[in-house]
């Protein structure tokens, strides 16, 4: 069947919400000027401003090839069902053929994983808990009072929201305008009416604001109302109940040039009282790190932490945090992108104490927790390579806590934009342990076997990069920005020969390594190395004239001047030196317009032709023979010359 753009006529409700799915997750979320154009121009996700070690993009086509793309959807008694369907997509319209539709999905997976529990009970319910989720550039909301399934994603001027309604046909996507560019999304009932309220973080790297939508209930909301940030960057925030007062509240970390976390007191009616401030007086601490919140030490107050395994303790009012001393974990220096990595925080064996999860796109690690805001390492489980987003949800219903790799929430779960028709669960044990299977029935695992646990072993352990110091540097567009140094090192003492690159250089920049080559040994196990950065010089380059100067027209009067001569001695009346008069009066006024047709381009602005200023996450890699790569990202500010 086909839905097009002006009839919007769309398959039947039995597989719109994984419609929904492919379509935002696959061909909106991390791309950059919406190249499939399945929907307006102003239905597009721009990368995140400021440090991030890897742009998610589509490539630029007329459409997109066909695909099959699959996807889960809670049930209203909890079950899970799974659709699946083909799709191709132009231009003007988009193709939809479905396939295959299994009911009750919770125990194939539960199956799979061999599991010994029992599945389907749900002693919790099967609510996908929103309270300090960290927020993400795409969101299901849920479903509307009129049955429609809501998604909402950034687009180029706000938070582009759209839907299916309960017969299957499309809404035509609304803008909810931002001030400046949104990044990531939150979701929440923050006045308790009951329906879905929508928050926005936003940041172009120059300023950075969050914008509340307040829900109709009809899937369109009230004018957003727009919070001022400290610091140029932002990119994350969580909705929690950071004070006790069963109302949301809301905390976002921004950046320039300190990480802030501003708390925003909910007054309960979908308003927020003047922000307060928390400044972590720590390295490692950016606002590219994701940040999740939970009371980690037993004492009924939320706190908040880091993706980084920073922890900070509240002390019940929601404003006030003490840094603990003892990490929840190492620093994770293998992120794959720049969403990772993600943490989440639950109880996963059911000894009261919160435990946590993160997700750099190569590994899941668990850490559970003490009761006194330490964490003991659990297993390590390998991942796929998507962007790592995780949800803690009960999947199967056995009670259990399991982990969900890919986009979810709200009953919806499926892939992200890395691999759309591919995810992975990790089915909770019980007692902290997890059973991994693939998430969707898709052979997208090759050489890994899913169905049974499987430590793997942290790339770190045979080589491993520090991190960058310092981990911030300036320069001007053309200068040579300080050295920095990184420490490469093998644990294990392996022999080995190690080389060096950069990613995520701006621009006509380049890196060089000091040494370029570094022989690990058991008795040399670890090396400093100095890396420069170096920018290109800038120039620009001035369009065309518009108008010739009149330093150029001489030679034009000339001709005119010869001409008007022997009409006024004559004083000629003929035809003839009508059309004269007429020819010379023509060249006056098209002369100053000669600069036009001498260079089509003149209508184009300057083009900037060096290293462009701006946030750059640079990551340096080491690679040795071990075929282990151990990233370190250091964050670039590129300044006008």
């Amino acid at each position: 069947m086909k839905l097009c753009l002006r009839d919007r006529r769309a398959p039947r409700s039995y597989f719109h919400l994984i419609l929904l799915l492919a379509i935002a997750g696959g061909a909106l979320f991390g791309c950059r000027g919406n190249s499939a154009e399945l929907f307006p121009k102003d239905w597009n996700v721009n990368d995140p401003p400021g440090p991030h070690p890897q742009s998610l993009e589509t490539p630029s086509s007329a459409s997109v090839s066909a695909s099959i793309v699959g996807g889960l959807q809670r049930q209203a008694d909890c079950s899970l069902t799974y659709f699946d369907f083909s799709y191709t997509a132009g231009p003007t319209a988009v193709t939809v053929t479905p396939h295959s539709q299994i009911a009750n999905y919770e125990k194939i997976l539960h199956d799979a994983a061999n599991l010994e529990t029992m599945p389907g009970w749900f002693p919790e319910g099967c609510a996908d808990a929103s309270p300090g989720v960290t927020s993400r550039p795409l969101l299901f909301l849920g479903i509307a009072r009129d049955g429609r399934e809501l998604v909402a994603v950034p687009g180029a001027s706000g938070v582009v929201t759209s839907g299916l309604k309960i017969d299957g046909s499309f809404t035509p996507p609304a803008t909810q305008a931002t001030p400046i560019p949104p990044v990531s999304l939150l979701s929440g009932d923050l006045n308790r009416a009951g329906n879905a309220d929508l928050i926005s973080i936003n940041s172009n790297g120059s300023r950075s604001s969050m914008t509340v939508f307040l829900g109709k209930g009809d899937g369109t909301f009230q004018p957003g109302i727009d919070y001022a940030l400290p610091g140029a960057n932002a990119r994350y925030g969580v909705l929690d109940d950071m004070n006790g007062d069963g109302i949301l509240d809301l905390l976002v970390s921004s950046e320039s040039p300190a990480l802030v976390f501003s708390i925003f007191i909910g007054n309960g009616d979908g308003t927020f009282q003047p922000p307060q401030t928390f400044t972590p007086a720590e390295a490692n601490t950016h606002s590219n790190v994701a940040f999740t919140t939970a009371d980690v030490n037993g004492d009924g107050a939320r706190d908040i932490v880091t993706a980084q395994g920073q922890i900070f303790l509240g002390n019940g009012d929601g404003i006030r945090y003490t840094r603990m001393s003892q990490a929840a974990f190492p620093p994770i220096l293998t992120a794959t992108n720049g969403f990772a990595p993600s943490i989440v925080a639950a109880d996963f064996n059911h000894d009261g104490i919160t435990d946590l999860a993160t997700d750099d796109g190569l590994t899941v690690r668990i850490y559970l927790g003490n009761g006194n805001g330490t964490f003991t390492a659990g297993q390590v489980y390998p991942a796929i390579s998507n962007s790592g987003f995780l949800t803690a949800t009960d999947l199967d219903g056995d009670g259990n806590v399991d982990l969900w790799s890919g986009n979810a929430g709200n009953g919806v779960y499926g892939g992200d934009a890395s691999l759309p028709h591919v995810a992975y669960a990790l089915m909770g044990n019980g007692d902290g342990t997890f059973q991994g299977v693939p998430g969707l029935p898709e052979t997208g695992f090759a050489g890994a076997s899913f169905a049974e646990v499987q430590p793997v072993r942290d790339a770190a352990a045979n080589l491993a990069l520090s991190a960058p110091s310092p981990s911030k540097l300036s320069v001007a567009s053309g200068q040579t920005a300080a050295p920095f140094s990184v420490t490469v090192s093998s644990p294990s003492g392996t022999a080995q020969s190690v080389s060096f690159a950069c990613s995520g250089l701006p621009a006509l920049a380049t890196c060089s390594f000091q040494p370029n080559l570094v022989n690990l040994s058991a008795t040399v196990i670890s090396s400093p190395v100095s890396v420069t950065i170096g920018t290109a010089s800038s120039a620009v380059v001035v369009p065309g004239r518009r108008f010739l100067p009149p330093s150029e027209w001489p030679m034009p009067l000339l001709v005119c001047g010869l001409l008007a001569l022997p009409i006024a001695l004559f004083r000629a009346r003929s035809r003839r030196a009508r059309w004269a008069v007429s020819a010379c009066l023509l060249l006056l006024v098209f002369t100053p317009l000669g600069g036009c047709m001498n260079n089509s381009s003149s209508s184009l602005p300057p083009n900037f032709t060096g290293t462009p200023p701006g946030i750059y996450a640079v990551t340096v890699t080491a690679v040795g023979a071990t075929t282990v790569s151990a990233p370190s990202t250091l964050t670039l500010t590129v300044t006008a010359p």
